[in-house]
């Protein structure tokens, strides 16, 4: 599933460079992609976004958001971050304040953020579609539940790229909804409790996307 929405990103992307190759301008001599005439500035917007994903073999919920700006009313450039806001604990057998082992009741804390790409189907249409990415960073700790055992058991960075694909509809000129789903790719984590299969994962996306299109 993620190499099929990795897959099919890089082919738009592919698809629209020989698309912006074939309106080219010639000025002094000098050949560019892209010029005035066929990268425009179309719009920006700000998004609300709710995501339901499995994290550690259970639901997951993340909350988060979006800003980007949109050129031809085709591609979309910004950036996108999401925490974790829900999932349940489970146990540990990880060393206490006192560094004895015992068993803990620890809960997953997520975030991660970054570059956003999105690339837009008939915008114009009340109902369209939308190929994002998201590629950045994350932190994950693992914390424990009692206040005794507040301090994190253990932390890490990661790395995210996330491609989804989103059913859009234009419900007023300022708000458009989407409804869709990603799949999240974790690489590079680096922790003895939990692993980077327990934090990626498909999930499943509602958006409220507020601005001027």
């Amino acid at each position: 599933m993620k190499r099929f929405f990795t897959l099919l990103f890089l082919l738009l992307i592919i698809q629209e460079s020989f698309a912006q190759k074939e309106r080219i301008e010639v000025d002094n001599n000098e050949e560019t992609v892209f010029t005035k005439d066929n990268f425009k500035f179309t719009g920006s917007y700000i998004a609300l976004e709710f995501k339901m994903s499995e994290v550690r073999d259970d639901i997951g919920i993340f909350a988060g958001g979006k800003m980007g700006f949109s050129f031809n009313n085709k591609f979309s450039l910004g950036i996108a971050a999401y925490g974790l806001i829900y999932n349940s604990d489970f146990t540990v057998l990880a060393p206490d304040m006192w560094s004895d082992l015992t068993l803990q009741l620890a809960s997953i804390k997520f975030i991660y953020g970054g570059l956003l790409l999105e690339y837009n189907f008939f915008s114009n249409k009340i109902v369209h579609f939308n190929i994002p990415v998201v590629i950045g960073v994350g932190k994950v700790s693992l914390k424990g539940e009692d206040d005794i055992f507040l301090e994190r058991i253990e932390k890490s960075s990661a790395f995210v790229i996330e491609p989804g694909v989103e059913l859009e509809f234009n419900l007023f000129k300022f708000l458009k909804v989407d409804v869709g789903a990603s799949y999240r790719n974790v690489s590079n984590t680096r922790l003895q409790y939990i692993d980077d299969e327990d934090l990626e994962g498909l999930s499943y996306n509602l958006t409220f996307r507020f601005g001027l299109f």
